[in-house]
């Protein structure tokens, strides 16, 4: 009786060391699909602000909530968009110059305004 015990204490132990090997990696590749989808979100939002630069618009407003999860910021410096995001940036270069700084959150409305050669943004 005293082996029967003594062999499922042992395979109970294999089985935690096992999920404990297997358990590294499985939280590792959830990190790395949310590292990726800030990126994706930091050039989407490039993408739409140098369209609007291009095309025949003299002024566009966005609205944070649309596009930023809750407890995400956003800032602009020059050519520089980076979002903050769980203590990690996540930046993408513009095309278009942003004349000055913003920093908005997500419950923020942003308006841009073309300049001469770039574009101004206010946080509303």
């Amino acid at each position: 009786m005293m082996e029967f015990t003594l062999s499922r204490v042992a395979m109970c132990a294999c089985g935690l060391m096992i999920m404990a090997v297997v358990a590294g990696p499985v939280f590792g590749i959830f990190e790395g699909n949310v590292d990726s989808e800030y990126e994706d979100l930091a050039t989407k939002l490039v993408e739409d602000i140098d369209a609007f630069s291009n095309g025949q618009a003299d002024s566009m407003i966005m609205d944070m909530s649309v596009y930023l999860p809750t407890g995400t910021e956003m800032t602009i410096d020059g050519y520089v968009l980076a979002l903050h995001a769980d203590g990690r940036e996540y930046t993408a270069i513009m095309n278009t110059h942003l004349d000055g700084s913003l920093r908005t959150g997500s419950s923020g409305m942003i308006v841009f305004q073309k300049t001469g050669a770039g574009i101004t943004a206010a946080s509303v």
